[in-house]
């Protein structure tokens, strides 16, 4: 989501219905998710191939990895242990997302290590993408997870 214009100009006028002041920049292909084939998962982790815990976006704001990653938008998913891009582009005052055409069926980073979860993204100031890796191997809350998988966890 995306704020083209913002609230506070909409309002100054009471006789008028404003636009939302919202706008989804991707649809729902460049959403998708693909996590890695052996996901760490739990009962109530969410289904896979949609963002649960969807954090610590970044856009990237360098030259140094080239003109196709400028202006993308990569969004952490620590329970689906991965990085998200959507490449954004300018349509008038909103923009419009897609997927990079070599990340249709896959995500910018996964890892098969199940202690991977991805959590912040940064330009770095030496022009890379940063990544905060959280490494934990479960990321929900205990109070999220059912007894009974906590018990089976506990007996590893």
């Amino acid at each position: 989501m995306h704020y083209p214009t913002k609230d506070r100009y909409a309002r100054r006028n009471p006789y008028v219905v404003p636009a939302p002041s919202t706008a989804s920049a991707a649809n729902a292909e460049a959403l998708r998710l693909f996590p890695p084939k052996e996901l760490v998962q739990f009962e109530l982790s969410g289904a896979p191939g949609k963002a649960t815990s969807a954090c610590g976006l970044g856009i990237y704001r360098d030259s140094l990895l080239g003109p196709a990653y400028v202006g993308n938008a990569f969004t952490c998913e620590p329970v689906h242990q991965l990085v998200h891009r959507i490449v954004l582009e300018p349509s008038g005052l909103k923009f419009s997302g897609r997927r990079a055409a070599n990340e249709t069926q896959t995500e910018f980073l996964s890892s098969t290590d199940k202690w991977f979860r991805p959590v912040q993204m940064r330009t770095g100031p030496d022009g890379a993408i940063w990544i905060v890796d959280m490494y934990h191997y479960v990321i929900e809350h205990s109070r999220w997870i059912p007894q009974a998988t906590l018990a089976q966890l506990a007996a590893k």
